[in-house]
């Protein structure tokens, strides 16, 4: 029973993180880093062992047993299934109806950022600089940057960008959005870690 509800969270886990847009009969999956996974049509197709980035994301992240995968599986599919059935009229965030139009959008692009922080690893350097001119009391890994930089004002915008103009298809005005939002987010993270104002410094 106790494992059973451990599973049934996981499902509502992935269910919380997949986007369904109906408009355009697409879904984007919390595993897979691509605007659109699947389309509606071809989800129906799928069965437990041909949708493997799935069983992977759920061994790797939930250390799910393959049967366990499939029981999880079998309960996603269904809840994604009946979401696609029945579209929604608004959508209900914080107790707030909402229109779908630019508030769905919003959300996906939230749903962007949180895939890149998941992406993103902070760590202490290897070892400490005593300069007092570029810190060195933290290390920030990212997926649009083969370096490393202690402090996000020294991310470069154009390779953040084209980066995810070439995985999500954005345009440049959600770029900057969901730039404005990953740099507020590190910094909140670093911040948290006990790093003083690590905007300026």
């Amino acid at each position: 029973m106790i494992q059973e509800q451990y599973l049934d969270k996981v499902v509502e886990q992935l269910v919380g993180e997949t986007i369904i847009d109906h408009d355009n009969e697409g879904i984007i999956f919390p595993f897979l880093h691509s605007r659109y996974n699947a389309t509606f049509r071809n989800f129906k197709q799928l069965t437990a062992n041909i949708f493997m980035p799935l069983g992977n994301h759920t061994h790797s992240t939930y250390g799910l047993t393959e049967d366990e995968y499939q029981y999880v599986w079998r309960k996603y599919k269904s809840i994604i299934l009946d979401k696609i059935k029945n579209k929604p009229l608004f959508a209900l965030i914080d107790g707030k109806r909402l229109n779908e139009s630019e508030d769905k959008q919003e959300q996906y692009l939230d749903k962007i950022v949180d895939f890149i922080i998941n992406d993103t690893v902070i760590k202490p350097p290897l070892s400490y600089s005593t300069s007092t001119s570029f810190p060195y009391d933290a290390m920030i890994s990212t997926p649009f940057s083969e370096l490393q930089f202690s402090r996000p004002k020294f991310f470069n915008y154009r390779e953040f960008s084209n980066y995810y103009k070439n995985i999500y298809g954005l345009t440049e005005i959600e770029c900057e959005s969901i730039w404005g939002k990953f740099i507020n987010r590190i910094n909140k993270l670093l911040i948290s870690r006990g790093i003083k104002d690590p905007i300026y410094h």
